[in-house]
């Protein structure tokens, strides 16, 4: 590729930036090419394709705010391309965005399991802990020492089932106060700006 078709097609990928700073970009890449001495492929190699180049221009200019697109109907559709395309432009981008949301996908099951299971150990105590304290006062049993014991059992069950109901509503509580802080974070906070 000739440092001409190279800068031809940096220019073609760079078309959602404004016509300074895309200019700008293209003057500093010709200058640094003009300035190499050595022959093309080399260039390139160096550089890497003008797709990865400008998808690293895309991001950066993004993350600066500096995107602005001609037209003001159609901003935020660019803003979203620009983004997707310097994803699937980076090579590795793809392969960690689908890591990073089978991991969240796989807390988010865990965190589901672990409130069921408290939740359903909780009332499996609780309805044993009635059940025992039933057949301690109805007096299903021979002597007053085993109705004594069956009282303890049931004092202790109905004391693991609030437990166990206390922690299930403590992790709920915990999960949605921090899933609502990340959502005003990040959410709110970009369509105030």
């Amino acid at each position: 590729m000739t440092k001409t078709e190279y800068l031809a097609e940096l220019e073609r990928r760079l078309k959602l930036l404004s016509e300074t700073d895309r200019k700008d970009a293209l003057e500093y890449y010709e200058e640094y090419l003009s300035d190499a001495e050595s022959d093309d492929v080399d260039i390139v190699a160096k550089l890497g394709t003008p797709n990865e180049v400008a998808a690293k221009l895309l991001v950066e200019f993004a993350a600066r705010d500096k995107v602005e697109p001609k037209e003001k109907e159609k901003s935020g559709i660019k803003m979203a391309w620009a983004v997707i395309l310097a994803i699937f432009a980076a090579p590795i981008g793809l392969p960690i965005a689908i890591a990073l949301g089978v991991v969240a996908i796989s807390l988010l099951v865990t965190l589901l399991a672990l409130v069921f299971s408290f939740g359903v150990t909780g009332i499996a105590l609780g309805g044993a802990g009635i059940a025992y304290l039933v057949f301690a006062f109805i007096g299903a049993t021979q002597s007053v020492a085993s109705a004594i014991l069956l009282l303890g059992l049931a004092l202790i069950m109905l004391g693991l089932f609030i437990m166990f109901i206390k922690v299930a509503s403590y992790i709920i509580q915990k999960s949605f106060h921090g899933l609502s802080k990340w959502v005003s974070k990040t959410i709110i906070r970009r369509s105030d700006q």
